[in-house]
């Protein structure tokens, strides 16, 4: 018996060392405690999901503890966009999702609702620029109390300078550049805009032609940027320009340096934008100067039309062709003439000598040739003489007439 009391006491001792051993760090651990009354949660209650920009509305919240009886208490609220009562009463600004914050003591329930805009209190019109020519639809926003914009309904009607041209976003097409004066109406709301009707969209580079640039000399070249109907618009609506050239160069400012005389292709582009000419370096001021015809024929017909040039030379050498002002020509036999592109012919008329003379500048120079008979366009039949009797000899002639009355 002393033998188990013994047994058990010893038994008993090592239990308490090894609790006494464990008993500090199990104190040094947090005990949470779940008891009634204290708040474990907050819920913002049945809060709604939408609302218009006009509308308030009343949040509250409700504060739990761990077995759901709900506790009285204080609750912070704030949202992302408007403004929010101490007691949960919220007024609505911009049309967007505002995040609703309820807040009691770190505990936190957010709601996100979508505000939209409200009832329209006003009309903008929001087309406002038209290109000529180019279909446009015309369209405006309606604005609520709070300059929240929503897409203007199908029951707005339009009219242009007092001419009705439909309803909700009609298309409309403008045919001369200027101005025009735009109304869009709504029920008892108006909105009027004065509309630019511009150029369209950048389509091509045009030339003033004729393009003429004097050889060895530096040269500005501007290209006219037009739409696809060939209205102008400043070269400002497209970015950088490139420039290629047949022979001479560019600068970056796109300016060309004129190497040798000639007819040379040039061309600008700006991204998928291009304009191509055909540019005539000439020599500067003649020092020596001829009068030629274009590809020198071997004979001048009556009523046939010949391109007159001078064959120019300046004082530092360059030579080239030249086309001539037509008031710096005479001829002694027929008549001078100026096409499109600024190319003066002479059509000879007489046959025989002639002479075509002018000035290139300061100097003179002429150019004499024979002038033969045109091409016939009539056949004419004489005889002599002219009323023969029974038993005369009689001589026919037959005549070839020119365009010019040659015969």
């Amino acid at each position: 018996m002393t033998s188990v009391k013994a047994c058990l006491l010893l038994v008993g001792l090592f239990l308490v060392g090894t609790w006494s051993a464990a008993m500090p760090a199990a104190l040094d651990e947090p005990t949470v405690v779940l008891r009634n009354g204290t708040a474990d949660r907050v819920v913002i209650d049945a809060p709604p999901v939408t609302l218009s920009a006009d509308e308030v509305v009343q949040f509250t919240a409700i504060i739990y503890d761990p077995v759901n009886n709900v506790l009285s208490g204080d609750v912070s609220w704030s949202v992302s966009n408007g403004t929010i009562t101490d007691d949960g009463l919220f007024y609505p600004w911009s049309a967007t999702v505002v995040e609703v914050v309820a807040e009691h003591n770190g505990l936190v329930d957010r709601h996100n609702i979508t505000v939209e805009a409200g009832v329209a209190t006003a009309l903008e019109i929001t087309t406002l620029s038209v290109g000529v020519l180019e279909p446009t639809p015309l369209t405006a926003d309606a604005l609520d109390s709070r300059g929240n914009r929503m897409a203007a309904p199908e029951t707005v009607v339009w009219d242009i300078d007092g001419v009705y041209v439909g309803h909700g976003q009609p298309v409309w097409t403008a045919e001369t550049l200027g101005q025009v004066h735009v109304r869009a109406r709504l029920n008892q709301l108006q909105a009027t805009e004065t509309i630019a009707v511009t150029a369209g969209q950048p389509h091509a580079f045009l030339f003033d032609e004729p393009l003429l640039v004097r050889a060895g000399t530096l040269e500005k070249i501007t290209p006219i940027l037009v739409d696809i109907n060939g209205y102008e618009m400043p070269l400002s609506n497209v970015g950088s320009l490139s420039w290629f050239a047949e022979n001479g160069s560019f600068n970056a400012q796109g300016e060309y340096l004129a190497t040798n005389t000639g007819r040379w292709q040039i061309t600008v582009s700006s991204g998928n934008i291009t304009g191509s000419t055909t540019l005539q370096v000439i020599p500067g001021d003649a020092v020596a100067s001829t009068l030629m015809v274009v590809d020198s024929p071997s004979e001048y017909m009556a009523g046939e039309s010949y391109e007159l040039v001078f064959e120019r030379r300046d004082v530092n050498g360059y030579v080239g062709m030249v086309s001539p002002s037509i008031h710096s020509l005479s001829a002694t036999s027929g008549g001078l003439s100026v096409d499109e592109d600024f190319r003066v012919y002479w059509n000879p008329s007489g046959t025989g000598p002639a002479t075509v003379s002018g000035f290139d500048g300061t100097v003179e120079t002429s150019l004499s040739v024979d002038v033969v008979h045109g091409r016939a366009i009539d056949v004419l039949l004489r005889t002599e003489p002219a009323n023969p009797t029974s038993g005369e000899q009689v001589v026919i002639e037959l005549f070839a007439e020119d365009v010019k009355g040659n015969r």
